[in-house]
């Protein structure tokens, strides 16, 4: 007869015999060995997470890994290779390595949380490419090695969390209109008013310096704001902010 076994272990001997039972006796039959396949299959990371204020990287393999290859020793932060591309934050490193709820590794573990070190403040570009420095320093439980990160096709590239503030570049006098009636404002990256929403009027403060004192005007008040038309069709009807604007138009009126 045959017999479907399942849950066996890799690279494992196993000794075993059919037998059948009646009311009066149990019979055995012949025993059989065989051996399961060796394990040759590297490590891989299966994902990346990039935690809160990008404090620390989570990675995570397919199994639990070790320093040796032989089942043995927890990873440091010399095992690993960290390298960043684009953004603002000009150097990041990582400092430690500990399990995702802060205590020591030991070995074997799957999910591996790598503690950073940043300098810079990130905007959010920052690709982070991380995994084993070389093909000698992250094995799994059957001792393959992970492969070295220039040699694995399909990487996990993440990117660290924009922490940049947002900033005008561009409001001055030189972008106020002829007629005084609104003035086009840039700033540094996309920006949202409060959830996510499109900006309001409501999000701006504006001060008029000189008001009732130095000039004619008592009063300036910002009415609306809409998107910079690009169109010269679009100038007398600009369209309303959606969110994610860089240039936006702020129309007011003075009093």
């Amino acid at each position: 007869f045959d017999a479907n076994i399942g849950r066996l272990d890799m690279g494992t001997t196993y000794y075993v015999r059919a037998y059948a039972t009646s009311e009066l006796v149990t019979v055995y039959g012949p025993e059989v060995t065989f051996r399961t396949l060796e394990d040759t299959t590297p490590p891989f990371i299966v994902e990346i997470t990039v935690g809160e204020r990008n404090a620390y990287i989570d990675v995570e393999f397919d199994g639990g890994v070790y320093a040796n290859d032989n089942k043995t020793g927890p990873l440091s932060a010399d095992d690993v290779f960290l390298s960043k591309k684009e953004g603002t934050a000009t150097s990041v490193t990582v400092d430690h390595l500990t399990r995702i709820n802060g205590d020591a590794l030991v070995g074997g573990e799957n999910v591996i949380r790598c503690h950073l070190n940043i300098v810079g403040t990130p905007n959010g570009l920052e690709e982070i490419d991380i995994g084993p420095i070389d093909g000698q320093s992250i094995y799994d439980a059957a001792g393959n090695a992970g492969l070295a990160r220039e040699e694995i096709k399909d990487k996990i590239i993440k990117k660290l969390k924009d922490q940049l503030v947002p900033t005008i570049v561009s409001g001055t006098i030189d972008d106020l209109s002829d007629k005084n009636d609104y003035i086009n404002v840039t700033f540094s990256e996309p920006v949202w008013g409060a959830g996510a929403l499109p900006l309001e009027e409501i999000d701006f403060s504006l001060i008029c310096s000189g008001c009732k004192e130095d000039g004619n005007a008592s009063a300036v008040d910002i009415i609306s704001v809409k998107k910079k038309p690009v169109l010269q069709a679009d100038v007398d009807n600009p369209a309303d902010l959606t969110g994610g604007e860089i240039e936006i138009r702020v129309f007011l009126d003075i009093t």
